[in-house]
């Protein structure tokens, strides 16, 4: 959760959406790190987290830079 709230603050100009779902793909990691026996399964769910995070701070910061040129 301290994930989410870092880039919450720090990009302070999210839609709802991408809120949201930073915080399922942190409940996410968080369950699978809980689930010892499945290292495949937390495995798998800390790389798509990642990729998704990243994906969403580039179209994040995208957007920003889009609404910085009108």
């Amino acid at each position: 959760m301290v994930v989410a709230v870092v880039v919450v603050v720090i990009l302070e100009d999210v839609d709802v959406e991408v809120a949201v779902g930073v915080g399922v793909v942190v409940a996410l990691v968080v369950v699978a790190a809980l689930v010892e026996r499945r290292n495949q399964l937390r495995s798998l769910l800390m790389t798509l987290t990642k990729n998704w995070i990243v994906t969403m701070l580039k179209l994040c910061k995208h957007e920003i830079l889009a609404a910085e040129l009108y």
